[in-house]
C-alpha cells in the first residue's frame, strides 16, 4: 500500500489514490510527465528520459455508404505514424491523401462521398525505435517495489500493435502476481509506520490538551 497523487482533467484538480500496487499505462511524454523527478536518481528511471516519442496523425473519414472490405461500416479510421512528414501539411491535404488511399485499397469505396472527416495530430506518442536506444528501454517492474510500467516503450517484441498491449498486459500481471507476498510485507511495514505517525500525532495533540 501507497499513495499517489492522481492528476484530473484541469491541472488545479488532483486525487491522492492508495493502493497496493500501481501501474503506470502510459506513452513516453506520459510517463516523464509522471515520474516524479527524484526518481531520476536511479539509472532505471533516467533512460526512459533517452527515449523520444514520435508524431501521430489520426485521420477519420465518414462516407455516404458502406465500405463492404471493412465489414459493412460507412466509417474509416487511419492512424499515420510515424506522422512527421504530414505534421506541417493541412488538414484538407491530409484527408485528400488518406481518400486516396482508401480508393486504392478498397474498391467499393469508388463512388462514394466523403461525409464527414477529422484530423488529430499529436507531436510525440509513441515510441520511436530509433537505434541505439532500444537498452534504455525498461522492464514493466520498477525499483520502486509497488510501480509498474505499461507502455509500448517497455520491452517487449511488438511495438505499438494489438499484439504487443496484449503481451505488454500479460507481462505486467505477471510481474504484479509474483511480487504478491513482497507488497504483502510492504503493506504491512507502511501500516506500521502510519500507525506510528498516527500515535505521535495523538500523543502531540494530547500534551497541547494538557497545557490548556
Amino acid at each position: 500500500m501507497g499513495s499517489y497523487i492522481i492528476e484530473g482533467p484541469k491541472a488545479t484538480q488532483k486525487k491522492i489514490v492508495k493502493a497496493d500496487a500501481y501501474v503506470a499505462a502510459c506513452d513516453v511524454p506520459g510517463i516523464k510527465r509522471l515520474v516524479p523527478p527524484q526518481w531520476r536518481e536511479s539509472e532505471f528511471f533516467d533512460n526512459i528520459y533517452k527515449l523520444v516519442g514520435v508524431p501521430v496523425v489520426t485521420v477519420q473519414l465518414r462516407y455516404n455508404s458502406w465500405v463492404t472490405e471493412l465489414q459493412d461500416l460507412e466509417r474509416s479510421r487511419c492512424v499515420l505514424t510515424p506522422g512527421g512528414p504530414y505534421m506541417p501539411l493541412p488538414n484538407d491535404e491530409i484527408i485528400n491523401r488518406v481518400s486516396r488511399q482508401v480508393l486504392a485499397l478498397f474498391p467499393s469505396s469508388q463512388g462514394l462521398e466523403v461525409t464527414w472527416s477529422s484530423v488529430v495530430k499529436i507531436g510525440q506518442s509513441l515510441y520511436r525505435e530509433a537505434p541505439g536506444k532500444d537498452p534504455f528501454r525498461p522492464d514493466q517492474k520498477t525499483p520502486v517495489k509497488n510501480f509498474f510500467l505499461a507502455g509500448s516503450y517497455t520491452k517487449q517484441d511488438y511495438i505499438d500493435i494489438m499484439e504487443g498491449a496484449t503481451l505488454l498486459g500479460r507481462q505486467t500481471f505477471a510481474y504484479i502476481c509474483g511480487a504478491g507476498e513482497e507488497l504483502v510485507s510492504l503493506r504491512k511495514k507502511l501500516l506500521d509506520i502510519e500507525s506510528e505517525e498516527y500515535a505521535e500525532a495523538a500523543a502531540g495533540i494530547m500534551d497541547e490538551l494538557s497545557l490548556v
